[in-house]
């Protein structure tokens, strides 16, 4: 099976080996072992979720691997707790590999209801023209994201 990914083909093995790439991250905390959920297809799949303050007022989530149901609970924890420093920015980066499935939609809006609630504006970086981004405009969520190509110019948007 073949999968489409900017506009590249990747194989299944391309996709494993980059899997074990994303899985020498360490996690936010850097003493939690990554989270593990069951894919569809019988083996673990991998979120590794970190956070880091690039400034008092802008925080920052790296996401690599795959959003889904299982998944998304680490994502839900890791952004409550963002939310709570009331930065003026959090943004969202989706680093490669980064799959987004279906069922991981509404841990993304819930991450934009929770910043909305809070005053804070959140970005998406590395989403715009992907299979995310799809996702959440076919939804029709994804006019509560705002979508920039680095974790620079989201900074800069923000003012």
């Amino acid at each position: 099976m073949l999968i489409a990914t900017h506009g590249l083909r990747w194989t299944d093995s391309h996709r494993r080996r980059r899997r074990i790439h994303c899985s020498t991250m360490r996690t936010h905390r850097g003493d939690e072992p990554p989270h593990w959920s069951p894919s569809s297809r019988g083996g673990p799949e991998l979120l590794t979720v970190r956070a880091h303050e690039t400034t008092p007022s802008v925080r920052v989530v790296r996401l690599c691997g795959q959003l889904n149901h299982d998944t998304a609970p680490e994502l839900d924890r890791v952004v409550t707790r963002q939310v709570a420093a009331r930065p003026r920015l959090l943004v969202l980066d989706l680093v490669e590999p980064f799959w987004l499935r279906p069922d991981g939609v509404p841990a993304l809006v819930r991450c934009a209801f929770e910043a909305d609630r809070a005053g804070i504006t959140l970005s998406l970086v590395g989403a715009e023209g992907t299979e995310a981004a799809r996702r959440l405009d076919a939804a029709g969520w994804a006019e509560m994201f705002r979508f920039h190509c680095s974790v620079g110019d989201a900074i800069k948007a923000a003012g």
